[in-house]
């Protein structure tokens, strides 16, 4: 007895290629390897399953004839093109997320540059408004200086005068005569007595400023009220990509290879039956048979 009747061998080279193909060969139920295929449920099973889960099945065949010529077979090609397609899918919708995110990132530029901006139209629009009211600010604060000065150049120069009447009333009084101190002091009386009462005059009609503010409400709202930017929106839309679905036909049809005679194709028997009437008696002389076409 040959140790490799019933098996193939290949090369170590061949066996690493295949080694991680994730093919069971043994039934999940029984721990068995599989020997048989059922046709009606599409499955391969093993010795165990078929009393269990297959005796009323009325296609089972041996796993070695549900297999042979499996490499030419329409399923390894619906397989073959249902991965292709897979990847094509895959391929397309990848693309079209790494277009998404480029998009996305687009968009988040934008948004930014967008914040930016309204921030520095505020920024300008706010020192439009500091400036202009800082103008505003001086020159009032100029007008009531002004004022103020009027009123304090009046009472500078009449405080002189006054000291230059002390002066001479002094000096009249030490080294003036009788009538020039008689008559001095009467008119130098009329004198202190009309900027008296000019200065009394003044100084009841003085004017007292104060310079304040009174910030916008819309400024104090912007402090108090507003405690964001703005808001940040995302809209979400649910949408399906394209899919392409590619038909996976499991039936083991075996391609015929171009070119192929008939010459080298047989009829082989696989199966017999009598007919019977319903007493049981023959209706028809000879063995009646289902053929397949073999070709070799």
């Amino acid at each position: 007895m040959k140790v490799t009747r019933d098996h193939t061998l290949i090369s170590t080279d061949d066996y690493r290629k295949i080694e991680n193909i994730p093919v069971n060969l043994k039934c999940d139920t029984h721990g068995k390897k599989f020997d048989l295929y059922c046709k009606n449920h599409d499955v391969a099973i093993c010795v165990a399953c078929f009393p269990s889960l297959h005796k009323h099945c009325s296609d089972v065949i041996s796993l070695d004839e549900a297999s042979k010529n499996a490499k030419r077979s329409t399923a390894l090609d619906d397989l073959e093109d249902s991965i292709k397609v897979a990847l094509e899918n895959l391929k397309g919708f990848i693309n079209n997320r790494n277009q998404a995110i480029k998009n996305l990132k687009i968009e988040e530029q934008s948004v930014r540059k967008s914040i930016s901006e309204m921030r520095a139209n505020v920024n300008k629009h706010l020192n439009e408004l500091e400036n202009k009211m800082l103008d505003d600010l001086s020159q009032r604060y100029e007008n009531c200086k002004s004022k103020y000065g009027e009123a304090q150049k009046y009472l500078n120069k009449t405080e002189k005068e006054v000291n230059l009447l002390q002066e001479q009333t002094s000096q009249m009084k030490l080294v003036g005569s009788d009538l020039q101190v008689f008559l001095g002091t009467r008119q130098m009386n009329n004198l202190i007595h009309n900027k008296v009462k000019h200065v009394r005059s003044i100084t009841s009609t003085l004017q007292d400023y104060k310079i304040g503010v009174e910030i916008h409400k819309g400024i104090t709202s912007l402090l108090e009220n507003v405690d964001r930017f703005g808001k940040i929106k995302v809209e979400e839309n649910t949408f399906s990509l394209p899919f392409k679905d590619a038909k996976v036909d499991q039936a083991q049809i075996v391609h015929i290879p171009t070119g192929q005679s008939f010459d080298r194709t047989s009829l082989q028997l696989r199966q017999k039956f009598q007919i019977k009437d319903k007493n049981n008696y023959t209706q028809m002389s000879g063995d009646v048979g289902f053929y397949q076409i073999v070709i070799y």
